[in-house]
């Protein structure tokens, strides 16, 4: 496996892992009125295997570092706020329209519900992406690359 590939498949296991949980929280107590126990464990798992599949396979990070380095300095703040919107507005997008779809249909709800679900967690998923992106993704791919072995690279984007 390619290096740089190997280094963002361990960052997104670990950093993903915690987002799952951070945002499953979340999103209970916006939607359920507070953390149902049994459930969150199963939203866990279906929001960190929803995470993999954005994170992996939408190439955020790459379109977040060419929007960003056209308007800033790469390592700069601005270049951050900028990378890491690219890779939370749409992560949010995402993961609160599906993660919202699967919650109601568990809880045998009907199809309309799905909407005002999704308008409640979207913005604060976006919010949070964002802000735990800006913060998080860095030291993360840093002990990613500790991990696998791969030294920094000479202008980090993270």
């Amino acid at each position: 496996m390619n290096p740089e590939k190997k280094v963002e498949l361990v960052m997104n296991l670990m950093y993903n892992l915690l987002l799952a949980v951070i945002l499953s929280a979340i999103a209970e107590i916006i939607n359920a009125g507070g953390i149902q126990w049994p459930g969150l464990l199963i939203d866990i798992v279906i929001s960190f295997i929803l995470e993999m599949i954005i994170s992996m396979g939408l190439p955020l990070a790459k379109w977040g570092a060419a929007l960003g380095m056209k308007h800033a300095k790469p390592g700069s703040p601005k270049f951050k706020v900028i990378m890491t919107g690219c890779i939370a507005i749409p992560f949010a997008f995402l993961m609160s329209a599906a993660m919202s779809f699967i919650g109601i249909k568990m809880a045998g709800a009907p199809t309309f519900a799905w909407g005002p679900a999704f308008l409640k967690v979207w913005p604060v998923f976006t919010v949070l992406a964002w802000i735990l992106s800006y913060f998080l993704i860095p030291p993360f791919m840093g002990l990613a690359r500790k991990i696998c072995g791969v030294p920094e690279q000479q202008h980090h984007q993270g």
